[in-house]
């Protein structure tokens, strides 16, 4: 189960201390976090941006089941003995693996289900964000060790 937690406990935590190393002010606002779990790290990064316990591995794995259905539909559609279908169903789902990652799809998908869009920053679309990022309401970095 995921830990909702305020700055202040997160601070204590990072810097080791007994007590909040600042006072807690009406004015304070919580951070919503997340302890990493296994490898969802697409559940806690998405709850992360929206600050709250928005999606579940359960919700995550239905969205990617939805996408893999879609898919399977529009590969089916070049036939069921062609050789890309018969390739698409041999692999598996490209939207979950085994260990628990989401691809960026998912995440796209779920964030359009609350009306909210994943933009790639190489994107055309992305060109005020680029220019502006101070007036965007939040970022997804993903950092691809090669």
């Amino acid at each position: 189960m995921s830990e909702v937690k305020s700055i202040d406990e997160v601070m204590e935590e990072s810097s080791g201390a007994g007590e909040s190393s600042r006072e807690a002010t009406e004015s304070d606002t919580l951070l919503y976090h997340e302890v990493q779990e296994s490898r969802l790290c697409a559940m806690h990064c998405l709850n992360a941006v929206l600050q709250g316990p928005y999606f579940s591995e359960v919700d995550l794995a239905g969205l990617a089941e939805r996408l893999d259905q879609q898919e399977q539909q529009m590969m089916l559609e070049a036939g069921a003995d062609s050789s890309h279908y018969l390739d698409f169903v041999a692999e598996g789902s490209s939207n979950v693996a085994a260990d628990g990652n989401f691809s960026i799809q998912v995440l796209s998908f779920a964030l359009e289900n609350l009306n909210l869009q994943c933009v790639p920053l190489e994107s055309p679309r992305a060109l005020l964000a680029r220019s502006n990022p101070q007036q965007e309401t939040a970022f997804i970095c993903h950092l691809q060790v090669r």
